[in-house]
């Protein structure tokens, strides 16, 4: 966004600097949200209630770097849901063999997740501004100076192997 502030970007800045008002106000704006996500992950209050704390412990350095509100909420609720998976209890029945459709999606997550540790970091980071940001390719050009005609084929080919990667797993726990 040459030249303009983003929208929200002066309450991003605050929290990142530790404004108590500003991390209150988000606080109150996402506090059920986060805790309900948490909960539906670990099935557990105390659990989820610790999830959030972390993520809101986290706060300062997660919205270091973010330019706007919107982004900042998304990548604070990713945030959130990695710290729940975290104290999710193991359950030794899931499998990848498994007609439970929610342990079926948890193993293609899992394997989601494993493709996108392939990816080159140019990838990566394509794939988070278009997801969690919610840029188009022609915006992500913008922010990472790669030309879109550039940046095009480099998100296909990422996608593409996500898509892979999710149909293999879907198979096998077929």
């Amino acid at each position: 966004m040459s030249g303009q502030e983003s929208p929200g970007s002066s309450e991003v800045t605050a929290i990142a600097s530790g404004d108590r008002e500003a991390i209150r106000a988000f606080y109150a704006r996402t506090s059920a949200n986060a805790f309900g996500l948490a909960l539906r992950i670990t099935g557990d209050s105390s659990s989820a209630e610790l999830a959030c704390e972390d993520a809101y412990a986290a706060l300062g350095a997660i919205a270091s770097g973010i330019e706007d509100a919107l982004r900042l909420e998304a990548r604070f609720l990713a945030s959130v849901r990695e710290y729940a998976l975290a104290r999710r209890p193991a359950d030794p029945r899931v499998n990848a063999d498994s007609s439970d459709p929610a342990e079926r999606s948890y193993t293609i997550v899992n394997a989601v997740r494993d493709s996108l540790a392939t990816l080159d970091p140019l990838a990566q980071q394509a794939l988070d501004l278009a997801y969690f940001g919610g840029l188009n390719v022609q915006q992500i050009a913008e922010v990472t100076g790669k030309p879109a005609s550039e940046l095009r084929p480099i998100l296909r080919d990422a996608l593409l192997r996500l898509g892979a990667a999710t149909r293999q797993q879907e198979e096998r726990s077929r």
